[in-house]
């Protein structure tokens, strides 16, 4: 059974693969809206090493932290 459950506050995001559970700590980041991508993703990179994120939740994360416009570009990929 797989469940992946992302609370409104941001708090943690909690992924369950049979029994391998892994939360991942509040992130203060700015939202990402389309200024300066090299820092912003520097930033994400160096929260995921801090917090050791496992490789799946690296793409999900940051969709968090997109503003409306780039959310919107990121579902059309």
């Amino acid at each position: 059974m797989m469940r992946k459950k992302i609370n409104v506050d941001h708090d943690f995001i909690d992924s369950n693969v049979g029994s391998n559970t892994h939360h991942v700590p509040k992130i203060d980041m700015r939202k990402f809206d389309g200024k300066d991508p090299v820092t912003w993703i520097l930033q994400m990179e160096q929260y995921f090493d801090l917090h050791n994120v496992q490789n799946k939740q690296k793409v999900r994360i940051p969709t968090l932290y997109l503003e409306p416009n780039q959310f919107v570009w990121y579902r059309w990929l």
